[in-house]
């Protein structure tokens, strides 16, 4: 199998798998406490300027699970689903955002900064987090996995971002290597 090895300072180096066609395989974990499901799929390219920014591209379908600080038990560590979406009614991005804690209660909005905010605010809550600490600035879109190394290189990769006019490709050091 042929993979794909990101470095970066904040990420460990990440091995890529790839199918017979060459496909990145997916589960894959990428960090420390994320796991990549899915990069999405571009969607139309009259809708292509929605879903990426001159930082991220954030794909319909995108998935990642992140491993973090529960919002019901703030004692416990838990997973949380995040998933780009599909507006219905304008067809824009919807940030989701699942804690297996309370899986019937997820959390989903325009940006993902708002969403991830709204997570850390429930953690804030229930655990009677200082005033201080509830002014801290959350990037929700880190927490979604749109700036792991790993992340960006296969996005990068796989999806002829030339065409999101409004990203600026960031250089990842990358090497293909048989596995």
């Amino acid at each position: 199998k042929i993979g794909l090895v990101a470095y970066a300072e904040r990420n460990p180096t990440a091995v890529v798998y790839r199918d017979a066609d060459g496909q990145p395989q997916f589960p894959m974990r990428v960090g420390k406490n994320l796991c990549l499901i899915s990069t999405g799929v571009p969607p139309p390219d009259e809708k292509l300027g929605d879903f990426h920014c001159r930082d991220y591209v954030f794909f319909p379908g995108y998935a990642s699970v992140r491993e973090h600080q529960s919002m019901v038990n703030p004692e416990h560590m838990c997973k949380y689903k995040c998933e780009v979406l599909v507006g219905e009614k304008d067809n824009k991005p919807i940030f989701k955002v699942t804690c297996e804690d309370a899986p019937n209660e997820p959390i989903s909005g325009a940006c993902a900064d708002d969403v991830w905010q709204e997570v850390a605010n429930e953690i804030y809550l229930v655990s009677n987090a200082p005033l201080s600490d509830r002014k801290q600035k959350i990037n929700g879109y880190e927490r979604f996995g749109f700036l792991n190394e790993t992340v960006i290189a296969i996005t990068q990769e796989t999806f002829g971002h030339l065409k999101c006019n409004l990203f600026d490709p960031i250089a990842v050091g990358t090497t293909n290597f048989v596995h």
